[in-house]
Order: structure tokens, then C-alpha cells, then sequence
């Protein structure tokens, strides 16, 4: 692990930061139910450690990115810098009017008008009377709420209240600023508008720690990245150097994943009667895949948005059981979930079991002539799969890629929401001999 050394300008300083949580085995239906499982000795719990000897620092103007994978600790550790949770173990200071921006509209009272919380919350975080009132107008034009501002919170939607809590918690001209996910919630304009806020904060030597899933966020606004695995620091450097290994864990979890998933499927299979879903007649298969683009072999980074092709070559071991019905997939997978995909069916590009039937070695191509625009910018697993029987049956399974991917063509769906694949252009191609 590479550790920045800390210095008088630290403005964030933890040492040896841990904290544990209980998780009971069991869910208390109230405090008599606790005293009496206690009593008979079934009040047993786990320990929970979400940060072990946890050391970082950020100095004054800085801005530092927390990233990893959920449940790795960083929301953990922006709360322990904020102040809402104190560790079992460790010091931490933090010198500064502190702006934690963990969950807009925490604190709110929902039965009060807008302009009751902005007043409630901005004196919370420490503005008198006095400065609440000259920064009112502002923080009602940011926050966009127009006549709204003097209705009940409770007849806001989750894009309001959201809307309210960025301008409240920003409006206090913060010495340190704690982000925790919040441009993944509202619109695209909200988003837009929370950026340049947080650059304006930057601006004015703000010090900024940022916990995102957004790696294009982290490159943009921080200047140094902490990387987190089970609770622990696992380094602490560069921006590029941490979001290059970033995607190495997340890489690496994904295979994981996907070899456990293959593993209780197998399990599930073997407590099956195998007259009844046909284990001895599955033509197994084993594949090769290549992905194309300008004639080159992509191996760490595809543009999506320009036209590129995905090559098979698969090789059954008896392709005299294939049967009518063969269907090949592609999909894409990002933090474990599959973003979208496609297969031949789906497609109307025929059944090519007639043709798979005819040769050992089985060659498939999808041809993606004009990009595919749904996909954002991220790291993606590829997965490839073959079934029989109309999908009811798996024949093959498997990653055969992990890829960057940019997307010049972005257009209307730069913030990844789905639309048919089809009207990508995608084509289907295969054959028994060369690929087409």
C-alpha cells in the first residue's frame, strides 16, 4: 500500500481508525423478547469490522476520492470523518466547518415548509439567524422549488427534498465538503448543477472528499484516491493508479462471482434426476472469443459507439445432439448486474442448428455496425452463452471478456438508460466453416 505522509496543513487526519458492528442472529421483537433469549442464552451476535486501522489524511484544498466496492467501507468513513459515527478504536480530527452531504434531506422535518428547513438546517450547520436570511434567495433559486418553497415537505417529491439538502448543505461555504453518492440521485440538470457547484466550492479552496462508483467524477475533480477492500486502505496515491487498480478488484470479484454462480448451478443440477432434464444429451461446448474493431483485436478498451464485432469460435463435443432451437447470447455486465445484451433469437437472425450441426468447430460473428449508444462509459464484463431447447437449457457459459469502454456516441443516452438493442443495428452472422 502506497501512504501519503501526513503534514501541519492536514485539514483530515484519521489514525488507526476502527469500528465495529453487532449484528444479532436474531430480530428482537421488543425489548422483553432481547431480556428473555439473553436469559436463556440465545442472544448470540456476530462482529461486524467495517474499518480496520484505518490511516488517511487530506490537506487543506485537497480533493480526495474514496472508491471500491459496496460495503468496503468508505460511507463508513466519510460518517466517521463527519462526525456521526465514533470509532472503537483510532483518533480522528477534522478542522473546519464540515458541509456532509451523506444523505440529502437527512434531518429534515417533513410536517415544516421548505423554507422552515432551510432555516432549520442551515442553522444547524452552525449559520446564524442573520446569515440564513441573506443566503435564503440563493439557496430557493438553486434548489428550484419556485412557490413550492412554502409547502410541506411532505408533498415533495425524492428529487426536491434531494434538490433542497444539496443547496442547504453547500449555501454555509463549507471548509471541507463530504460527498457520498449524492450526483446518482435526481436528473441530469440537477446532476449538471450539483458539478459546478462542487467545482465553485473547489475553486475557493474547499477540501473535498468525494465517495463515488463515477470514475469519471473522480477524475475529474480529485487530485488523490483512496482505494478500499474489506475496510482497509488497499492504496492510497494517484488517480489514475488507484482507478486502474480499482478496476483490477472489481475485475477480479466479477470472476469470482461468476465462477460461484456457475458453482451452486452445477449443485443445483446434480440434485436433479438427470432423466429429467436430459444431463447426458447437452452437446458441451468450448469457446474462443476475439472482439474486432478497425481491424484490430480489442484487449482493454473498445469504442462502442463505432461499429465493432464480436467473433466465436466454439467447439461441440458432440454436435450430432444439437436439436433445433440453438440460441447464442452476448451480455453485458457491470458490478455483478447485467446492463443489457442480446441474442439471435431475440434478433430474428434464424436458428443456426442446422449449420452448427455440421462441423465439429462452429464459427459465430455479431456484427455491430453502428455502435450500441445505451452503454455508458465504464468497465464491463462480457459474458457469451449457448443454449438448447429454446433457452431451457445451458450448453455453455462464461466471460470471454473484460473490457473499458468508451462511447463516442453517447448522444441522448450519455447516462446509460436502456433502449432496444436492435435499433443499434446489431447483425447476426454464422457458419459451420470460416466466419463470414
Amino acid at each position: 500500500m502506497t501512504a501519503k505522509t501526513t503534514n501541519n496543513c492536514d485539514v483530515i487526519r484519521c489514525e488507526n481508525v476502527s469500528v465495529e458492528y453487532r449484528m444479532s442472529d436474531y430480530r428482537y421483537s421488543g425489548f422483553k423478547d432481547m431480556v428473555l433469549r439473553r436469559l436463556e442464552g440465545n442472544g448470540s451476535h456476530k462482529t461486524f469490522r467495517a474499518l480496520q486501522g484505518v490511516n488517511a489524511s487530506v490537506a487543506k484544498g485537497e480533493s480526495l476520492a474514496l472508491i471500491g466496492h459496496n460495503g468496503c467501507g468508505k460511507s463508513t468513513l466519510l460518517k466517521v470523518i463527519a462526525g456521526l459515527i465514533l470509532p472503537q478504536q483510532g483518533t480522528v480530527k477534522a478542522v473546519g466547518r464540515i458541509a456532509p452531504m451523506i444523505e440529502l434531506g437527512a434531518g429534515f422535518d417533513f410536517e415544516l415548509s421548505g423554507r422552515e428547513n432551510i432555516e432549520l438546517s442551515c442553522m444547524l450547520m452552525g449559520l446564524s439567524r442573520r446569515e440564513v436570511a441573506g443566503r435564503m434567495p440563493a439557496i430557493i433559486d438553486f434548489s428550484d422549488l419556485g412557490a413550492f418553497v412554502d409547502a410541506p415537505l411532505k408533498n415533495y417529491s425524492s428529487g426536491m427534498v434531494a434538490r433542497l439538502g444539496f443547496a442547504c448543505a453547500t449555501a454555509i461555504d463549507p471548509d471541507i465538503l463530504l460527498v457520498d453518492e449524492v450526483l446518482a440521485v435526481g436528473d441530469s440538470n440537477f446532476a449538471r448543477k450539483c458539478l459546478q457547484r462542487i467545482e465553485s466550492l473547489r475553486g475557493r479552496g474547499t477540501t473535498v472528499v468525494l465517495v463515488t462508483h463515477d470514475m469519471k467524477a473522480v477524475t475529474q475533480f480529485c487530485d488523490r484516491a483512496l482505494v478500499m477492500s474489506g475496510g482497509v486502505v488497499e492504496f492510497d496515491g494517484p488517480v489514475g493508479e488507484a482507478v486502474a487498480l480499482q478496476d483490477e478488484v472489481m475485475y477480479r470479484r466479477m470472476r469470482e462471482m461468476v465462477a460461484r454462480r456457475k458453482a451452486e448451478a452445477m449443485s443445483v443440477s446434480k440434485s436433479i434426476a438427470p432423466d429429467l432434464i436430459g444431463l447426458t444429451d447437452i452437446p458441451r461446448a468450448k469457446v474462443n472469443a476475439t472482439i474486432i474493431q478497425d481491424g484490430a483485436v480489442c484487449v482493454r478498451e473498445c469504442d462502442v459507439g463505432r461499429g465493432f464485432s464480436f467473433e466465436f469460435e466454439i467447439e461441440f463435443e458432440r454436435p450430432e445432439l444439437i436439436s433445433d432451437g440453438l440460441a447464442f447470447g452476448i451480455g453485458f455486465m457491470h458490478h455483478g448486474q447485467i446492463v443489457t445484451g442480446f441474442n439471435n433469437l431475440e434478433l430474428h437472425a434464424g436458428d443456426p442448428a442446422g449449420d452448427a450441426r455440421k462441423s465439429k468447430v462452429f464459427k459465430v460473428r455479431y456484427q455491430v455496425p453502428n455502435g450500441m449508444p445505451q452503454l455508458a462509459e465504464r468497465p464491463y464484463e462480457i459474458v457469451f452463452a449457448i443454449h438448447d431447447k429454446n433457452i431451457t437449457r445451458e450448453i455453455y457459459y462464461g466471460e470471454v471478456a473484460y473490457l473499458n469502454l468508451r462511447n463516442s456516441k453517447k448522444g441522448a443516452n450519455q447516462h446509460g438508460y436502456i433502449v432496444d438493442v436492435r435499433d443499434g443495428g446489431i447483425l447476426f452472422e454464422a457458419s459451420a466453416g470460416a466466419l463470414v
